[in-house]
């Protein structure tokens, strides 16, 4: 059976049997068109199916130049591969702009003008970088021209005594433009000095149009008889002169339609309508012009001025009721609009001809629209991607090639799933997804069966490809279906990266310890296909415990006989919980280095045991570790430490005044201790420092075997570089109060950390470091939010309405991802509450009564992606986070979200852009648009 929509029996998965046949054919003796299969010479130029290769190499910069004022247009040598990476720089400044690649040529459109000076163009290809430079001048006047053949005429207003209308003002109108270098017109922003023979005193210019408005005042230009025109450009010299004839009175002679107007997305102009287009939501805009093709001031009244009348031979699809609609400014053009609604049948598509009537000329204007054929999907076909798909990968992306119904490529969800020609999705393995992308793209997935990724066995392993057919089906369209190959699952063979630890530099002070652990994300592994593959990915463990036909896999060390890294030796580790971590530590009076091989390693079970037995899958890791003793060392400091929170006797209370006595007195504060707390997801403490030296441009960790406090430190230091306690005799009372203060307010106080450092010198080195202190109680005093592993306060953040949904319950996940984004899941999306100390007091993922949330600067969207118009609405604002809720949020919303402390004025926004619902796919198993489209944005199928 072929899945469209409905539901599939438990366990089964959607299949498709394609069967083509053809009609019964009629005999006739009349001469056929059909394509012969016979060979011929004759050239044609009619299309292939066999598909063409596409450039892959960059070549060589011909030629950069500007072609306009904001233009840059660059030659190369050869095609240029699509993938190119195109920048624009002016000296060290990158420029903004677009670039277009077609062909051999490179075109970058700037968002603004360019300005004289040296640009450069920049093509990257991976690893391989082509440039070339051009001078470009400021756009300048090159040229004047007079566009008018005649000065066409009109009356202005009546002039009027006494109530009486007497006489009329005579105009006279002439049109010019004026060009820069490249030939583009910049009337608008060119201030051009004119003198006319008539009515020069009185005369108006409007540079939007590049109209010269004379009076001739109440008496009326003679036809045929001439006004001559001078402009001057003051800034460049450059200047026009004409004669031009008194012509007939100027009427509306043709329009040029503009395209249509979503009234909810009034910033750009559509070229047709989709089926079912709503009433009151869209408007079809034009622009004017007289008989000579100059064009006219808009007005958005035509029709009641009597200017123009509108009709449509299809009153079926779009409504005979067409009426003025007012005036629209986009990308700086002012257009003139007309209403369109909906036909009775405009569920049906078709095509209209709208016909613009120039009433007093006669002239018309005719215009075929479509309606819904653009929105058709004809056909979807994927490929296979560039990169290896192997056993068990998830949301691998495909390129795809969509067309709609007159043959031109689409990539928007709209089209492609909402299509009334209703796509269909089948896959003999795995689920095949499309879904709607944060951008309103459409984004095609395959993710296999995930335990494949770790199921290591014969099938795995035996690098035969497995074939898994994909498929699309279009009602009313066409079918594709595309074999994907699908190689063994992937394993680590070779050894990426070793980090020995947190120094990262593969250098190590003599006695210092380390722990490798080989699943751990501080080993980088490479599978067989040359990808990443970390060691704290579940992969790397099942291929390292596993046992594929009688083979064992582990991790060879081998050494070059330097033991100045004790624990690095000759070694097999076979993967096992316990025998997953090398466990070194550096001992060298000298600077030695110890060359140490890593390999991906496998021996028959019976041979495990013997060291020589193992074989390299695939090449080795050659590490140089240095051991550096503590007496080469330079530079040596302690880290930054930040203020700390002191435990005394008197932090619970709010001020100084139980102290009064010993803060007169400046006594001593006896038993104060250092408050650790936790600034990071590792537990890292606030109360830890560290001490580093230099060798060879390397920061290296000192162990802290070699120091310990010295005297004049206010601090005692525990196991592990901690601030412990305060020396009563380095803190009185008086540092931490002020006794200047009624009721001795609570100051900071600074103290230093003193170390004698043993470098082997003979009298070591002291270390000496401030550190701010307060025994005030901890305190809530920063928001933080938090989006991914431990990476605080991004600008802004994206949210996936689920069901136009977004709450403290909902997945909000940035697609495609098996892991959630809520509100009040520990992993993903919360606040964070620090101390003043920078300590983490807690999370804000329980019962959200942590923080209050408030949404504000509601913006929803008024593009194409969005169906129901001010729909968005909020609950609970104000209240935890498990009581806001908003609904009605579709993509390319946006708001700001504010966490507040309750009872405090902290608080922290943070911009949540809407993105795709994440009910907003389908797959060979379920349409989920479907329920979702009908249930929430009004469609009806």
């Amino acid at each position: 059976p072929v899945f469209s929509g409905g539901v599939l029996p438990p366990g089964k998965k959607a299949t498709v049997a394609v069967t083509v046949t053809k009609d019964a054919a009629t005999p006739t003796d009349a001469p056929s068109t059909a394509p012969s299969d016979t060979p011929t010479d004759t050239p044609t130029n009619a299309p292939t199916d066999t598909p063409s290769t596409a450039p892959t190499t960059l070549g060589k910069i011909t030629e950069l130049k500007a072609t306009k004022a904001s233009q840059l247009t660059a030659t190369f040598d050869s095609a240029v591969p699509a993938d190119t990476k195109i920048e624009v720089a002016k000296g060290s400044s990158a420029i903004e702009g677009k670039s277009t690649i077609d062909g051999s040529t490179v075109v970058f459109d700037a968002t603004a003008n360019l300005t004289a000076g040296t640009y450069t163009l920049t093509a990257t290809l991976g690893d391989v970088k082509e440039s070339a430079e051009t001078e470009v001048k400021d756009s300048y006047v090159a040229e004047i021209k007079i566009t008018s053949k005649e000065a066409l005429t009109a009356e202005g207003p009546a002039t009027t005594t006494s109530g009486s209308a007497i006489s009329t003002e005579k105009l006279a109108y002439i049109y010019y433009d004026v060009l820069n270098q490249y030939g583009e017109s910049i009337k608008n922003s060119t201030t051009i000095n004119w003198t006319t023979s008539v009515g020069n005193d009185t005369k108006k210019v409007d540079k939007s149009l590049g109209k010269i408005t004379v009076s001739n005042g109440t008496t009326s230009f003679t036809y045929g008889s001439l006004i001559y025109v001078t402009g001057v450009h003051v800034g460049s010299g450059t200047t026009v002169s004409a004669s031009i004839p008194v012509g007939m009175a100027q009427a509306v002679n043709t329009i040029e339609f503009a395209g249509f107007i979503n009234k909810n997305a009034s910033t750009k102009l559509v070229d047709s309508l989709p089926i079912n287009f709503p009433k009151n939501t869209y408007v079809l805009a034009y622009r004017t012009f007289d008989q000579n093709g100059n064009p006219l001031t808009v007005k958005g009244t035509e029709i009641a001025d009597g200017d123009l009348t509108f009709i449509n031979d299809n009153v079926l699809l779009v409504d005979s009721s067409i009426t003025d609609a007012g005036t629209y400014t986009i990308d700086g053009v002012e257009y003139a609009a007309v209403t369109i609604e909906p036909g009775d049948y405009v569920g049906k598509g078709g095509e209209v001809n709208i016909t613009a009537i120039a009433n007093k000329t006669g002239q018309k204007t005719v215009k075929n629209f479509t309606v819904g054929a653009a929105g058709l999907l004809q056909s979807l076909t994927l490929s296979t991607p560039a990169n290896v798909v192997a056993d068990g990968d998830q949301w691998v992306k495909f390129p795809y090639v969509a067309k709609d119904a007159d043959g031109k490529s689409i990539t928007n969800y709209e089209t492609i799933v909402r299509s009334t020609n209703t796509l269909t999705l089948t896959a003999t393995d795995g689920d095949l997804y499309v879904i709607e992308e944060n951008d309103g793209t459409a984004g095609i997935y395959w993710c296999d069966d995930a335990s494949k990724a770790t199921a290591f066995n014969s099938a795995s392993a035996d690098n035969v490809d497995r074939s898994v057919s994909l498929g699309s089906i279009v009602v009313g369209g066409e079918s594709n279906i595309m074999v994907l190959p699908v190689s063994d699952a992937r394993r680590p063979v070779a050894f990426k990266s070793i980090k020995l630890n947190g120094d990262d530099n593969n250098a190590i002070v003599s006695q210092n310890t380390a722990n490798i652990d080989l699943y751990s994300g501080n080993v980088v592994y490479l599978d067989q296909y040359g990808a990443d593959l970390k060691g704290d990915n579940a992969i790397v463990k099942a291929y390292m415990q596993s046992n594929t036909n009688g083979i064992e896999h582990g991790v060879k060390v081998k050494t070059d006989g330097n033991k100045a890294i004790v624990g690095l030796n000759d070694k097999v580790y076979t993967g096992a919980d316990d025998d997953k971590v090398i466990a070194v530590s550096a001992d060298s009076a000298t600077v030695k280095n110890t060359t140490v091989k890593f390999s991906i390693v496998t021996a028959p079970t019976a041979n495990q045991s013997n060291y020589n037995a193992w074989d390299n899958v695939d090449n080795e890791k050659s590490i140089s570790y240095t051991v550096v003793p503590i007496g080469s060392l330079t530079n040596e400091s302690i880290s930054n430490i930040t203020k700390q929170e002191i435990q005394t006797d008197n932090s619970d209370k709010a001020n100084g005044t139980a102290k009064q006595a010993d803060i007169d007195a400046g006594n001593p504060v006896a038993g104060a201790t250092v408050v650790a707390g936790a600034i990071d997801a590792n537990g890292t403490q606030s109360n830890v420092f560290s001490v580093t030296g230099q060798y060879d441009g390397k920061t290296l960790t000192i162990p802290e075997s070699y120091y310990a406090t010295t005297s004049g430190s206010a601090f005692t230091i525990a196991s592990g570089s901690a601030l412990a306690a305060i020396d009563s005799s380095e803190l009185s009372w008086n540092e931490l109060y002020d006794e200047n203060t009624a009721r001795f307010t609570r100051k900071d106080v600074t103290k230093k950390l003193v170390l004698l450092l043993n470098d082997g010198s003979e009298n070591g080195v002291k270390l000496s470091k401030n550190v701010t202190l307060s025994d005030a109680a901890s305190v809530a005093s920063d928001i933080r939010y938090f989006v991914d592993w431990w990476q605080y306060n991004p600008a802004e953040v994206t949210l996936l309405p689920e069901n136009t949904v977004i709450s403290s319950t909902g997945d909000h996940t940035y697609k495609p991802s098996s892991a959630s984004l809520t509100f009040g899941e520990w992993t993903n999306f919360q606040i964070h509450i620090y101390d003043q100390y920078g300590k983490m007091m807690e999370r804000d993922n329980g019962d959200g009564s942590k923080a209050e949330y408030t949404v504000t600067d509601i913006k929803e969207s008024t593009s194409d992606l969005t169906h129901v118009p001010s729909s968005f609405k909020v609950t609970g604002s104000g209240s935890g986070y498990s009581q806001l809720q908003i609904t009605g949020a579709e993509v390319g919303d946006s708001f700001t979200l504010t966490a507040t402390i309750p009872g405090t004025s902290i608080s922290k926004s943070i911009k949540i852009n809407v993105g795709a619902d994440t009910q907003a796919y389908v797959s060979n198993d379920n349409d989920a648009d479907k329920t979702f489209r009908t249930a929430k944005l009004g469609y009806k199928k």
